[in-house]
């Protein structure tokens, strides 16, 4: 497990999620903030959809993106971001679903790159994970100039 470099991380999450007009769009809510890990839900509804119903690979692509951005975020200092360096989705089934769930953890850390790793999904009646898509993704770490 990692530590946490950055005491205020969770509130710095939430900030900046604030922030992110994008994912406020689309109703994108953080739900879990622990070091190296950021969970979150998306109520789909008709303008998250494709044609045929199912969520957009690009509401799946977005969503494995953020909670893995995020989740290296959690690891570093407080003068450092981190951007998308490069990113792969594979995508399992057809999302259908009203309600999505997004989990990104950080599966190494670097000095300059945090290899992540996010999945979508949703749960079925039973409550068992139904798996829609998986990334992995290079998170670039950024220091501030002062």
């Amino acid at each position: 497990m990692f530590e946490l470099n950055n005491p205020a991380v969770e509130e710095k999450v939430a900030k900046m999620m604030r922030q992110n007009h994008f994912m406020h769009f689309i109703g994108f809510e953080v739900t879990a903030v622990k070091p190296g890990l950021v969970e979150g839900i998306l109520p789909l509804h008709s303008h998250h959809r494709q044609q045929n119903g199912y969520a957009h690979g690009g509401i799946m692509t977005t969503l494995c993106d953020t909670v893995a951005g995020f989740a290296a975020f959690t690891l570093l200092q407080p003068n450092q971001h981190v951007v998308t360096a490069e990113i792969k989705v594979a995508y399992y089934r057809p999302g259908k679903a009203d309600l999505l769930y997004a989990k990104g953890w950080v599966d190494k850390k670097g000095a300059k790159l945090h290899f992540c790793e996010s999945e979508v999904f949703a749960l079925n009646p039973a409550g068992e994970k139904i798996v829609f898509a998986k990334a992995t993704a290079s998170m670039m770490v950024l220091t501030d100039r002062e």
